[in-house]
């Protein structure tokens, strides 16, 4: 894969994971950018590119955690309140994740349909950073699909 689509690809994923609202399926993106690398005969290369896509995930959920944890809390909570979600359903989620940690953030980003606002939970239930980064990281690499060997 070149350079600069593969730059674009990792900008792309790094602000899609931020929070931003993208039209295009991050893990399509995913997708494409193994079959490019499998095609550009993988090796180092599709490592690499692999490592740098975990990096940006990594960077970009971040950086949408402590948005929201932070700057963004106030006015997400507005939100939340004003499309009819109760506080008390709210609290319950929060005390969910927090009594679980890194262990409720992996387990909800590996959970499909779950995933998305699993991070965007994360920061309104205030979690500590290292218990966050834990979950997100060992729920980012167990949101792939099982391979065949893996499921038998």
């Amino acid at each position: 894969m070149d350079l600069a689509p593969a730059l674009g690809l990792l900008g792309l994923l790094l602000v899609k994971e931020a929070g931003v609202p993208i039209p295009v399926p991050g893990d399509l993106l995913v997708i494409g950018a193994g079959v490019a690398a499998a095609a550009s005969g993988g090796g180092v290369a599709a490592l690499v590119l692999l490592a740098a896509i975990l990096i940006a995930g990594y960077l970009g959920g971040t950086i949408q955690f402590l948005l929201v944890r932070g700057a963004f809390r106030g006015a997400l909570l507005g939100i939340l309140r004003r499309a009819g979600v109760p506080e008390s359903r709210l609290e319950r989620l929060a005390d969910w994740l927090r009594r679980r940690g890194a262990r409720g953030v992996a387990t909800a980003r590996a959970t499909p349909a779950v995933r998305v606002g699993a991070i965007a939970a994360s920061g309104l239930a205030a979690l500590p950073l290292p218990s966050f980064l834990g979950g997100l990281v060992v729920g980012n690499g167990r949101s792939c699909p099982p391979t065949s060997r893996s499921a038998s």
